[in-house]
């Protein structure tokens, strides 16, 4: 779709940037899916619900310039899109922000004790040549610094520091599993996903509201490796 509304932007995005400036949700269907001899049935009535985010401007013009009609390829699935929401009103999932608007909401927040994240979808690390399905809280906001820094937003983070900053968080509760996303018939990625809590109430003020704010962050950017393929979906709460 990237490509049919702008070549030259879709070249660049997939051939130039190792982490792309979007991310999409796994496929969710609206009714009760059926499966027989071990696969879904889909008919021609279904409708699903399509989750994209965009971290650039650009990106972010060309998704809303999308039109009910437009054809989708996915698979060997032929599926149209019959509605674009880019409102909470319409979607409480979907909605625009302002960078300068999160940074200060969340600078607005003086304390805070606890930050639960719950990993829609499988996250996953790299290590070395392997997948390193753990969720260690250096890895996750690491993830979030690193990403932070790749998009055009105002404030560089010092990676490293918050990576050794975050040793430090303690994990309060957890359940959640490991599970292996194929993307491919060849090709599986092993994650985690599920509800992990963290204890930041030990932590420096300034460093809470950073913290925070990356973690408010990670519900547009996602978590972890190829969150443009569907992994790393991540919404949170706090306290």
């Amino acid at each position: 779709a990237l490509r049919e509304l702008s070549p030259e932007l879709s070249s660049y995005v997939h051939d130039e940037m190792n982490s792309k400036p979007f991310t999409v949700s796994m496929m969710k269907p609206c009714q009760k899916m059926h499966a027989a001899r071990g696969a879904w049935q889909v008919r021609p009535d279904m409708e699903f619900y399509w989750r994209v985010t965009a971290l650039d401007e650009t990106i972010l013009r060309v998704l809303l310039a999308l039109r009910p009609g437009h054809l989708m390829q996915v698979g060997r699935l032929s599926l149209q899109i019959t509605k674009v929401m880019a409102n909470p009103e319409e979607h409480a999932e979907s909605g625009i922000l302002d960078e300068n608007e999160l940074i200060a909401a969340c600078l607005g927040i003086p304390q805070v004790q606890e930050i639960e994240l719950h990993f829609c979808s499988p996250v996953t690390f790299r290590f070395f040549d392997r997948d390193y399905p753990v969720p260690l809280p250096e890895y996750i906001w690491g993830s979030l610094a690193d990403k932070w820094n790749q998009c055009p937003l105002p404030m560089e983070l010092d990676v490293a520091e918050l990576r050794e900053q975050a040793r430090s968080i303690i994990p309060l509760f957890w359940e959640g599993r490991t599970r292996t996303m194929y993307l491919s018939p060849q090709r599986g990625v092993m994650g985690f996903e599920g509800r992990f809590c963290y204890d930041i109430s030990q932590q420096p003020p300034e460093q809470q509201q950073l913290f925070l704010l990356l973690a408010q962050f990670s519900v547009f950017a996602g978590v972890g490796r190829l969150t443009a393929q569907g992994l790393g979906q991540t919404r949170i709460s706090y306290k």
